[in-house]
């Protein structure tokens, strides 16, 4: 749902906002017309695109709390590495919720910005490394060729984050320092491919879920 929501506040931005995307600049290079923005501009500036992003957000968060909660489940592992994913999912979630509610308008909300999704980036690798991790771990690639194929993708996909999110923080501040469009356009399309591989790595794991679990339930505890 996010990675839908984000993809058509971008579309939806050259129309309600092609205005300020024909006459947003390079930062630190204000002569420099870029004719395209990053995605934080759209998600947490511009409206009606910024309330469409929250609504998502606050119909995301529920479910992905609960699958969360539940996926830990098809590991065959000890309290460590469930600790450690149930932290840094977390993490996950609060870093995007804060690069969301805070932008560049003043140097604080920049600070925090910049920190909330450096911290969203680390934590969603290192979850997709714990993922693939304990995924070995379980045996089943062994003995299933579309787990093994599933592993293998979703190996695959992690690597390609991990170089988009590098290429991406080469190219932003080549693009500031050296006015260069070309940088600052592959530094933008990074973005855009990155909100792509994300979702794809999750959507494989929630198949496998619903593979080996028919759904799950939440049920109260009376006192005794």
């Amino acid at each position: 749902l996010p990675a839908l929501s984000i993809y058509l506040c971008i579309i939806s931005s050259f129309f309600s906002n092609a205005d300020q995307i024909a006459y947003y600049s390079i930062p630190t290079c204000p002569h420099v017309k870029s004719g395209i923005t990053p995605v934080s501009y759209t998600i947490a500036t511009w409206a009606p695109q910024r309330q469409l992003w929250m609504i998502s957000l606050l119909l995301h968060f529920p479910a992905r709390t609960l699958l969360m909660m539940m996926i830990p489940q098809m590991w065959l592992t000890g309290r460590r590495w469930r600790l450690s994913f149930y932290v840094l999912t977390s993490i996950e979630s609060l870093s995007l919720a804060c690069l969301s509610l805070f932008h560049k308008e003043t140097n604080v909300q920049n600070r925090v910005h910049v920190i909330s999704f450096t911290l969203w980036w680390i934590s969603t690798i290192l979850v997709m490394g714990i993922v693939t991790h304990l995924k070995r771990t379980t045996g089943h690639i062994n003995q299933e060729a579309y787990v093994y194929r599933s592993w293998i993708l979703q190996i695959f996909i992690m690597c390609a984050f991990i170089l988009v999110s590098c290429t991406c923080a080469i190219a932003y501040p080549l693009a500031k320092k050296l006015c260069s469009v070309t940088a600052f356009t592959c530094f933008v399309v990074g973005e855009y491919v990155l909100i792509a591989l994300n979702p794809c790595f999750w959507t494989i794991v929630i198949f496998e879920f619903r593979r080996e679990f028919e759904g799950f339930q939440v049920v109260s505890v009376k006192k005794r």
